[in-house]
């Protein structure tokens, strides 16, 4: 593999970003310092929402799976993904947010 292929995997990785319904919606997807359950609840209701008429939830789904990620994506949590097999990496940090390819 050359070089220039290497370097476009991470963007064609993630090329179904640009049509995921919850673009810019980064506060449906992660929880704010010290979320109370209830606020999680309705937080992830409304995730889940907008995740279910999303044209990309597959791969979004496969794409928090394979990275072992936090947060709601492809309407599943870190809970459900780490039931499924799963489990997130680490603890999320503030660039989580910053680096996510929804951000923008």
């Amino acid at each position: 593999m050359d070089d220039l292929a290497r370097s476009d995997r991470p963007a064609m990785a993630t090329a179904w970003a640009d049509d995921a319904a919850c673009k810019g919606r980064l506060d449906l997807f992660y929880a704010p310092h010290a979320e109370r359950p209830p606020a999680r609840a309705r937080r992830e209701a409304e995730g889940r929402r907008v995740c279910s008429g999303c044209p990309v939830q597959e791969p979004c789904r496969a794409h928090a799976r394979s990275q072992l990620e936090l947060g709601l994506w492809g309407g599943e949590n870190e809970e459900e993904r780490t039931e499924a097999g799963f489990p997130p990496a680490a603890a999320p940090t503030p660039s989580v947010r910053r680096s996510h390819p929804l951000a923008s």
